[in-house]
């Protein structure tokens, strides 16, 4: 009888301490869910739109590439023209 007594107290310890653990978890999801909800009313206040700020965002980078793209354009016109003028001036020597 006594090592069913102590079985049965380790068996609620256990049960007691999952109950509290999943107490705790359910606790913290919900104050994770209103500080989410909170951030999201505080942006959605302030006006700044996540959307709108992806696009102009993609369009910057957009933007910088083509740039890029034209200045390495040019860089190699730049070389050509550069060879261009070396090879004539070695044919004219």
């Amino acid at each position: 009888a006594a090592k069913e007594k102590v079985r049965s107290d380790n068996s609620r310890a256990r049960f007691e301490a999952r109950q509290e653990r999943l107490e705790r978890e359910v606790a913290a999801k919900e104050a994770k869910r209103a500080a989410r909800k909170a951030a999201a009313e505080a942006r959605a206040k302030s006006g700044d739109d996540p959307v709108q700020a992806a696009i102009e965002r993609a369009k910057a980078k957009k933007d910088a590439q083509a740039q890029t793209a034209t200045e390495q354009q040019k860089g190699t016109e730049e070389q050509k023209s550069t060879e261009e003028q070396k090879s004539t001036e070695e044919k004219a020597q």
